[in-house]
């Protein structure tokens, strides 16, 4: 693997990595890795791919979109400059959802609309997204975990829990260290729902 890299993930048929500096990386095997021209020199910490493209972010609020091959600049999902953290595509709702350093979520079904941001009582950096069993799930620097049915209804354990959320309760690990979940209802009862490999995070990781 580059040194340097950050993240990656797979899509169109390779696997596409990012890291310091704006570096881009492809590989058809996730093992031999090619440079790829990067429009930015800044850091990239997370990368997601959906509907056919990758997308990737970080330092400064910087988002760059490529096909594998060729990327370009993409439109910042926040006002400010803070560093990306998080980014997933939500095959389900069709969606991609971004997070950045101070707490902050956007979602954006149609990059060339822009995007959409949702409230979000998190103030400190959201690194985690996953989903699975219809539900998106997002952690933070805090051990806090939010989970939901619908993208626009992200609440945290001290936020409004509502609606048709959901929290998850953390039930074990498996051999890889990654977090099994079970969703509960506001009363703490099992709803049936069992979430795998979630990444728990815990305070300053």
């Amino acid at each position: 693997m580059p040194r340097g890299m950050t993240r990656m993930c797979g899509g169109n048929g390779i696997w596409v990595g990012v890291g310091a500096g704006g570096k881009i990386w492809a590989s058809n095997d996730a093992s031999h890795f090619t440079p790829i021209v990067s429009p930015t020199t800044k850091n990239l910490y997370a990368i997601a791919h959906g509907k056919t493209f990758f997308l990737a972010g970080g330092e400064g609020g910087e988002m760059v979109m490529g096909d594998g091959t060729t990327f370009l600049s993409s439109a910042k999902p926040f006002t400010g400059n803070e560093d990306i953290m998080g980014l997933s595509y939500i095959d389900s709702l069709g969606c991609f959802i971004v997070t950045n350093r101070i707490g902050e979520i956007a979602v954006s079904f149609d990059l060339a609309s822009g995007w959409s941001k949702i409230t979000s009582t998190s103030n400190v950096a959201i690194r985690a997204i996953t989903n699975g069993l219809d539900a998106i799930v997002l952690g933070n620097d805090l051990g806090e975990i939010a989970a939901s049915r619908k993208v626009m209804n992200l609440p945290w354990l001290n936020g409004n829990n509502g609606g048709n959320a959901k929290l998850v309760r953390i039930i074990g690990y498996d051999s890889d260290g990654m977090g099994i979940g079970q969703l509960v209802d506001q009363q703490g009862d099992a709803t049936g729902d069992v979430l795998r490999d979630i990444i728990v995070l815990q305070p300053g990781i």
